[in-house]
């Protein structure tokens, strides 16, 4: 990554289309009741989500609260609870050495979070173009910490995060 100048814009772009696919696989897994597709799906979106909500929380929704709306980063913040919430339940329950069918039609309904915030956190890209130079230049910056940091979603929620 050195000497490459990052796009914020794209950089979450990229993110919500793997975050979304993953998304998909993991309810195809949770469909068929396959306890090991779900939990290493669930596995590789932890360890995604984590420096992408790291950067977006410590980052770009402060720079949207500052710069744009304090409303929009009210909004995108709940969301974040919600699905923080939604995945700590769902790593309860593939922690179980048997997933029930109760256990998997609460996966399916825990899972519904997420899918909406990928849908509504990919608007961001056309607010950031509001954002000056400075502001995108630190959110470069922002986002190099955070994939070098590499903290799951879970752990950095759990441990770091300031809310």
């Amino acid at each position: 990554m050195v000497g490459q100048v990052l796009d914020p814009a794209r950089e979450i772009q990229d993110d919500h289309k793997k975050a979304r696919d993953a998304y998909f696989d993991f309810i195809k897994a949770i469909d068929g009741h396959d306890s090991r597709q779900a939990k290493d799906i669930f596995n590789i979106l932890d360890a995604v989500m984590g420096p992408h909500w790291k950067w977006e929380e410590e980052s770009l929704y402060l720079a949207v609260k500052a710069h744009l709306s304090e409303d929009l980063y009210t909004s995108l913040m709940k969301e974040h609870d919600e699905c923080i919430e939604a995945m700590q339940k769902l790593a309860a329950i593939f922690k179980k050495w048997r997933i029930s069918d109760a256990d998997w039609a609460q996966a399916k309904k825990l899972a519904v979070p997420i899918l909406y915030h990928i849908a509504t956190c990919d608007g961001l890209p056309i607010m950031m173009e509001r954002l000056g130079e400075q502001e995108l230049w630190d959110l470069r910056q922002a986002i190099f910490a955070s994939r070098r940091e590499a903290i799951p979603l879970l752990e950095w929620a759990a441990k770091l995060r300031k809310r």
